[in-house]
């Protein structure tokens, strides 16, 4: 099972906001808005190359999951500036 594969199962048996997934690597937050990513990026957790699946992705979500190398994104629901952003990074 791919990485997104495994984080979108995950995301939709568990009440989680966001799920992060690499290899046998996995995240969970209930958080919401920003505060997943923040509090990954503030605890020094290496994010890059994880897949994740969240429930609503923004701006400043997309940004942050540029910043910290997260290679795919699935969204619930996703602004259009997000989507922009996210395109433009090659997502």
């Amino acid at each position: 099972m791919s990485d997104i594969d495994h984080a979108k199962k995950i995301f939709r048996e568990g009440n989680y906001t966001c799920v992060l997934c690499k290899d046998d690597a996995v995240y969970t937050s209930e958080l919401c808005g920003v505060a997943p990513m923040v509090g990954y990026l503030n605890s020094g957790i290496d994010l890059k190359g994880f897949s994740t699946a969240d429930k609503i992705v923004g701006k400043a979500v997309a940004l942050l999951l540029i910043l910290a190398g997260v290679k795919e994104v699935y969204a619930e629901v996703i602004s259009k500036p997000a989507l922009k952003i996210l395109s433009q990074s090659g997502y």
